[in-house]
């Protein structure tokens, strides 16, 4: 692999998903500011909050057309100026109406920073390699999550949850001018933009009328939508409100989950490389990864107390397998139709991520909130429970419809 090649490709994709991780995961640590000052519910923050995987996954229709039609470097670094207004508009907001509209333009704004990145590997890297890249990507992405745990809070000291996003916003703008200057243009992208509209439509349907794709779309939704949409808002008021943790020490379990995502994430590489060459395929150790992650749900919905922290760090270890589902189905199609099989899946499952972000809040809402502005711990644990079960759900239907595919001869296998 030569390093120019990863200088110019692979390290710039890397920090504009960092950036993902780090919008994504930022309002878990500030979300007791933020609540405080706007003046919400634990409802009205999870909407507040999941508003960002709203607009993320309502563009993933149109990404996919635009990353196979204008290249990753293109989408990249226009999307990341949506962000970046986005991030200055939430800092200077004095609504919460316009608090939402600069979240949801941040969430649009990423809607790109996983699947364009992704797309970029898929086109310059061997097909062989792609889940040991893809790994390393999610490994490097995930610093973000750590980034914005106990540096936010110490940042705090210096400045307010609004002084964060300002210079986010402007970090991100100058990331985006960065891609568009340093990642090469691919052979044959030019090609790509004078192609059939119509055609590459066409094919999107085709994709998301394949029953492999819909057979998968509930585990998907269930796993990276919950790895998505838990810690990055829900993990933090539970070590607040469950295991009794002060500010500091929420920032601390926070970083922790983030280092045990990063290492799940290259551990998850290495292995399903190594796995490979023995003829197991990324969908299979994806699936014995989510049934391990399922258990870790119900395990700390049980509220075992001293050993909460380890099991949302095994949580963020063993979730990071669920990714190996993008990788899994992307190695069943062509190079040129990537960004369009990764936004059918991507769709589903950041709208299961709004929908499990929002729901918990109002689960939990379903409990009286302490005075002192804490959640109940009855109200975290069945959120969790409830979360746990779109899992098993999941399973069944992946069960049932391998059944149904076996029984058809029109139906593909994986």
């Amino acid at each position: 692999m030569q390093p120019s090649l990863i200088a110019r490709v692979f390290l710039p994709f890397a920090l504009g998903f960092f950036l993902g991780f780090f919008y994504r995961t930022v309002n878990a640590v500030m979300a007791p500011d933020i609540a405080a000052e706007v003046g919400v519910d634990a409802e009205g923050l999870g909407l507040l909050t999941s508003v960002y995987f709203l607009t993320f996954a309502l563009f993933q229709i149109p990404l996919g057309v635009l990353l196979d039609r204008y290249g990753a470097r293109r989408v990249q670094a226009g999307l990341f100026c949506v962000t970046a207004a986005g991030a200055a508009l939430f800092a200077t907001a004095d609504t919460l109406g316009l608090l939402i509209t600069g979240r949801a333009l941040m969430g649009l704004g990423m809607s790109a920073g996983l699947m364009a990145a992704f797309k970029a590997i898929i086109e310059w890297f061997p097909k062989e390699r792609l889940a040991f890249w893809q790994g390393t990507l999610m490994a490097v992405g995930s610093l973000g999550a750590i980034a914005s745990t106990v540096p936010v809070e110490a940042s705090l000291a210096f400045t307010d949850w609004r002084g964060v996003f300002l210079y986010l916003g402007g970090f991100t703008f100058l990331t985006g001018v960065m891609i568009l200057l340093t990642v090469p243009e691919k052979p044959g992208e030019r090609e790509m933009r004078t192609a059939s509209l119509t055609g590459q439509l066409k094919d999107f349907a085709e994709i998301m009328g394949d029953f492999r794709v819909w057979r998968v779309v509930p585990l998907a939704t269930a796993s990276l939508g919950a790895f998505m949409g838990v810690p990055s808002l829900w993990a933090g008021p539970w070590l607040r409100d469950v295991a009794g943790f002060e500010r500091f020490g929420v920032a601390n379990g926070l970083m922790v989950i983030g280092i045990a995502i990063m290492l799940g994430y290259i551990a998850t590489g290495v292995f399903a490389e190594r796995l490979a060459r023995a003829g197991v395929s990324a969908l299979t150790v994806s699936y014995w990864g989510i049934a391990a992650y399922t258990a870790l749900q119900f395990l700390l919905a049980a509220n075992l107390g001293p050993f909460d922290v380890v099991l949302w760090a095994m949580f963020g270890f063993v979730g990071a397998s669920a990714i190996l589902i993008f990788t899994g189905m992307a190695q069943l199609y062509p190079a040129n139709k990537a960004g369009r099989i990764n936004a059918a899946l991507n769709l589903p499952v950041l709208a299961g991520a709004f929908a499990i972000q929002w729901g918990m809040g109002a689960i939990i809402d379903l409990w009286p909130e302490g005075p002192d502005g804490t959640y109940a711990v009855d109200g975290h644990r069945a959120a969790l429970t409830a979360v746990a079960g779109l899992h098993v759900l999941a399973f069944i239907w992946l069960w049932v419809s391998g059944l149904m595919a076996g029984r058809s001869r029109d139906m593909p296998a994986e």
